[in-house]
């Protein structure tokens, strides 16, 4: 079932040469200003489904290994300030901001600010939702 305010984006019939820009550049337009170093003969297979609820979006990620990060460039660059509520339920995986980090795994939920730069690392396929709330929202 598809909704009219839900997108899906998938890397699935994308070329294998074009996946890693294709993942990036949709990633940045429908949820945030990231990076995803490529890594060594891995190419990222990825599908993005983003719920609009109007005031906050869902966004279901599923992914084999991959990181990623934002880097001050990236929040220079984009001006979207948001609250970011992740929980994994499949895989495993870590992040960090700052002097803080955390490994997840199902069931646990990292909470982070996108103003401030941060990575996530995925060793293994993973899913998760991104509760993307507007900062004035969660304040």
């Amino acid at each position: 079932m598809s909704l009219s305010n839900e997108i899906v984006i998938s890397t699935k019939h994308v070329p294998v040469a074009q996946r890693h820009d294709f993942w990036v550049s949709n990633v940045d337009k429908y949820l945030i200003d990231i990076d995803c170093p490529a890594q060594r003969n891995t190419e990222i297979e990825a599908m993005l489904t983003q719920r609009d609820l109007e005031v906050l979006r869902v966004n279901e990620i599923a992914a084999n290994t991959h990181s990623v990060h934002r880097s001050c460039l990236g929040i220079e660059n984009d001006k979207r300030d948001s609250i970011f509520a992740c929980l994994m339920t499949k895989g495993s995986g870590y992040s960090y901001q700052g002097t803080l980090s955390a490994q997840h795994s199902p069931g646990d939920m990292v909470i982070y600010d996108t103003s401030q730069p941060y990575g996530h690392g995925f060793p293994d396929d993973m899913s998760m939702y991104v509760l993307d709330m507007p900062r004035h929202l969660f304040e």
